[in-house]
């Protein structure tokens, strides 16, 4: 069910709210609700694959269940290798879409929710849960199901269980408003233009190529920040806080600062459960080399699987390739005690690095990359002009322009809240209104293919 059509917005959601805080919060009702209400949101766009859900969350409850009570290391070795088999379910589906085949809804995400709660449990960080009710109803909790932000159990079972906690109605429905703002009237207008230039790759020139990436720059920041500004706007309407997952991004001086602010929930995901646990194992393994080597390697190693986990293709695994290049040079400079560069410097030369990144992200094969990086090098000719090229107006290259600007001021929407006032408060409702107008025939996010 997308977050963008009116089925969510004008049905499902008033009536998952309005329920669950008619409902008494005694005798776990809400919660009973949330997993109906999470189930159902899934059935409607994941069909058979709810299944899949529930059955991967009952084998990572009792893998809990087992760790917690085991007397002895091969019982929690067999709990742990319980929990660790939803990663071969995950590679399976990865493999099998990277072949023309159905990913299921939200697998990516719901997975390394329950991996997190596994390896918590595990190292001893969180007790096991108890209740397969609470526990169910995190795992199919439906602001975050298909494309997140990333939920620790912990936080999420604290929000559940405090008292007296309430809807944040403002919160809620400015993030809703400020979600389909961007991607109704930024992100999908930019995806009319760039599409078809895409399409036609090897026909493009020096102005087509830059003008198709400089616009799947900015769109798949406000397709993907815009989703999560509505997952986020639907947590606070049900009274909990989920974690922001963009910080001003492209604000970053460096690719080690832009990943501490794009996707950060992802980011930290594989931080605390890939790049420390590794980096931390490669010191004790040998402990007479410094720790940047340790760092660097880690941090190759965990690209490369950021890199796999958007996709197992050639291109995602190049992407991750590139990315962990860069940390790891960047990491190393900084252990040698290279200061860093001036801002607008460094500024400018993570933009050439996205930009040349997104490149690999975006085409489907090596050769579409290869062609793009020839067209935008010049070395496929040149259009007479930015608007020689098809489909580009005037209104498409103030817009670039204007993206420019906004995306580098130095606050995300997590920075921002509702300000008491008429004015405010009419500005928010336009803006829900000017996205409710726009919805007309839903298109994807871009980060559910993921």
């Amino acid at each position: 069910m997308p977050f963008n059509s009116y089925l969510f917005l004008l049905c499902f959601l008033p009536l998952a709210v309005l329920v669950y805080w008619l409902l008494p919060p005694a005798r776990e009702a809400r919660t009973a609700w949330l997993l109906a209400a999470g189930a159902a949101f899934y059935l409607y766009g994941g069909g058979g694959y709810l299944l899949l859900l529930l059955a991967m969350t009952l084998v990572t409850f009792a893998a809990g269940r087992i760790m917690a009570g085991a007397r002895g290391p091969v019982a929690r070795g067999l709990g742990l290798a319980l929990a660790l088999s939803n990663l071969a379910v995950l590679a399976f589906f990865k493999y099998r879409a990277a072949r023309g085949g159905a990913l299921p809804l939200g697998v990516s995400f719901y997975t390394f929710n329950l991996l997190s709660y596994a390896l918590d449990v595990w190292w001893g960080r969180a007790p096991a849960e108890t209740s397969p009710l609470r526990f169910a109803s995190y795992a199919t909790f439906f602001p975050a199901i298909s494309s997140g932000p990333l939920v620790r159990y912990d936080d999420f079972r604290g929000q559940l269980e405090a008292p007296g906690r309430r809807s944040h109605l403002e919160l809620g429905v400015f993030n809703v408003a400020m979600g389909l703002g961007k991607k109704l009237l930024i992100a999908d207008p930019l995806g009319a233009v760039i599409d078809p230039l895409f399409a036609a790759w090897g026909s493009l020139g020096f102005w087509g190529a830059w003008l198709a990436v400089l616009g799947y720059h900015f769109r798949v920041y406000f397709d993907f920040s815009g989703y999560t500004d509505i997952a986020i706007g639907v947590g606070y309407l049900l009274g909990f806080r989920l974690p922001p997952n963009f910080d001003a991004p492209y604000t970053s001086r460096s690719m080690t600062e832009f990943w501490q602010r794009w996707h950060m929930s992802l980011s930290f995901w594989f931080r605390d459960y890939v790049f420390l646990p590794l980096a931390f194992a490669l010191r004790a393994r040998d402990p007479g080399k410094n720790a940047a080597h340790a760092r660097s390697t880690s941090l190759f190693v965990t690209m490369i699987l950021i890199g796999l986990w958007h996709g197992a293709t050639l291109p995602f695994l190049l992407w991750g390739v590139y990315q962990g290049l860069i940390l790891s040079a960047h990491a190393a400079a900084r252990q040698a005690g290279r200061k860093p560069w001036p801002p607008l410097a460094g500024r400018a030369a993570t933009f050439v690095a996205l930009v040349a990144g997104w490149v690999i992200l975006r085409s489907g094969s090596l050769d579409m990359a290869g062609g793009i990086y020839a067209a935008m090098l010049g070395l496929r000719g040149f259009e007479a002009g930015p608007r020689a090229v098809a489909g580009v107006g005037t209104t498409y290259l103030v817009s670039l322009a204007v993206l420019l600007v906004l995306t580098n001021l130095r606050r995300d929407t997590s920075q921002l809240a509702p300000r008491p006032g008429w004015a405010y408060a009419a500005g928010v409702a336009a803006l829900l209104t000017l996205g409710l107008l726009s919805i007309g025939r839903p298109s994807p996010f871009l980060y559910l293919q993921f």
